[in-house]
């Protein structure tokens, strides 16, 4: 049921924000939220919320859950995503995607109201949708592969949406029936909506053809534009869907063509084996007929219900005004902003690091490289000067030999590769040169240290 929306105080829960309501039902809220996180990152979103008398229910918070496990393995753009489940304190919240659009309930009630019935080709492409998502959530299966033989049990216009992109989508797997569910139907209780209900589905029993019967009621109302089993009362109802005795939709609606009739009332046969084989089935059966496009349906969709539409974006502005976080990309650290504009998972800085020990290696050695040209250009030009604070050993100095050459510059050849040399001055050369007749050896050279890391 959907409620008056009224902007309320914001409540933060984990890395989410909720506001106000927009739907109530009897089992779960729903309202307005939003996911916030860094870099003005933000989302809107719905978040169904198990009513606070029921949290305190262990079987109606293993329904809950076991909901959100069942149309989180659903993955189809038909179906509603289910995208996280989470508790605060004794409460627990579901947050679905968020589909700006109207409920096909509300659509119906509209359209009946104006004319009678929708357009045959939008209610041909609508249930072609609802039966597609369906199929996907018939074939869903478990992380191991395994199948979870999910049945909605619930499928009425209530639990269908119409988005303003054209799109039909299910949503509420509240009630659904599935393999290895924590939570089970008690025998005799009744579980979805009586006059949606195939006649198996009274008795206990429900398997995925059940859903096809359902999809077809609303098939049906879709093109008489009038219930097919409801009744004043729910004792009325359930007589009706007991005995079925529906008569073909071109009884009340003479657009209605001959096979269009056949396909609606295979799916209404009381026996599920005469009903279509699956979901699949039946919209491989609609799609024969003339369809509207998604385009063409959101443009009914706005004619009928553009009022709708617009209270349900004034509602989300309102949301996100009041939770957009300020763009700030600079707030975030460097393996964040780097993740976020690159989309990879592993932080820069390592990469930087060695990018920096490279270019230090180059520097030094280029050091190292200047120096010793320098050493050589400086002996080079110093002939007939005071010669520098030492010399080379010559091998006629070795043998005893007299140095004739004792003011000479060293040659280059003399030099050892690979190390530079440091030279003194050639003043003090001159105020502490030795005797000619007595050369002096040379100094040990000092070579510069490059740093060992490198």
């Amino acid at each position: 049921m959907m409620v008056p929306f009224a902007p309320a105080p914001s409540r933060a829960i984990g890395r989410y924000v909720l506001h106000g309501e927009v739907a109530s039902g009897g089992m779960a809220t729903v309202h307005l939220g939003r996911l916030v996180g860094p870099s003005g990152f933000s989302r809107t979103l719905a978040i169904k919320r198990l009513h606070s008398e029921h949290a305190k229910d262990p079987d109606f918070v293993a329904m809950f859950l076991d909901e959100a496990r069942l149309a989180a393995r659903i993955q189809h753009p038909n179906v509603v995503q289910t995208l996280d489940v989470f508790a605060e304190g004794n409460e627990v919240f579901l947050v679905m995607e968020y589909v700006r659009g109207v409920t096909l309930a509300q659509l119906l009630k509209r359209e009946m109201a104006r004319k009678g019935s929708m357009p045959i080709p939008v209610a041909v492409a609508l249930l072609h949708d609802v039966l597609q998502g369906l199929q996907a959530a018939h074939e869903a299966r478990d992380s191991r592969g395994e199948p979870l033989h999910i049945v909605h049990r619930d499928v009425s216009p209530q639990n269908i949406v119409v988005g303003a992109d054209g799109r039909a989508l299910v949503l509420d797997f509240g009630i659904a029936k599935a393999a290895g569910r924590t939570q089970q139907t008690r025998e005799g209780e009744l579980k979805g909506k009586l006059a949606y209900m195939a006649p198996e589905q009274l008795e206990g029993r429900a398997e995925q053809r059940t859903d096809v019967f359902a999809a077809s009621v609303v098939l049906w109302e879709a093109l008489t534009g009038r219930s097919l089993f409801r009744r004043d009362t729910e004792v009325e109802t359930l007589m009706q869907v007991l005995a079925p005795t529906a008569q073909a939709p071109s009884t009340h609606n003479p657009g209605v063509d001959g096979p269009l009739d056949t396909v609606v009332m295979k799916g209404l046969a009381p026996a599920a084996a005469d009903r279509h084989a699956s979901a699949r089935a039946m919209a491989a059966e609609l799609a024969h007929f003339a369809r509207a496009t998604p385009h063409e349906v959101a443009t009914w969709v706005e004619e009928l219900a553009g009022d709708v539409l617009a209270e349900g974006a004034k509602r989300v502005a309102q949301v996100e005004s009041a939770t957009s976080p300020a763009p700030n990309p600079l707030g975030m650290s460097s393996t964040d902003t780097h993740t976020a504009l690159t989309g990879d998972v592993g932080p820069p800085p390592r990469r930087s690091r060695l990018l920096a020990l490279v270019g230090a290696y180059l520097v030094f050695v280029g050091v190292g490289i200047a120096v010793s040209v320098a050493a050589r250009t400086a002996t080079s030009t110093v002939e007939g000067a005071p010669g520098p604070s030492w010399q080379p050993v010559r091998p006629d100095v070795a043998s005893g030999a007299p140095n004739t050459d004792a003011g000479t510059s060293p040659s280059p050849s003399t030099m050892t590769s690979g190390t530079a040399y440091v030279v003194g001055s050639a003043s003090a050369t001159a105020k502490a040169r030795p005797s000619p007749s007595r050369p002096r050896p040379p100094p040990q050279a000092r070579p510069v240290d490059l740093p060992d890391h490198l």
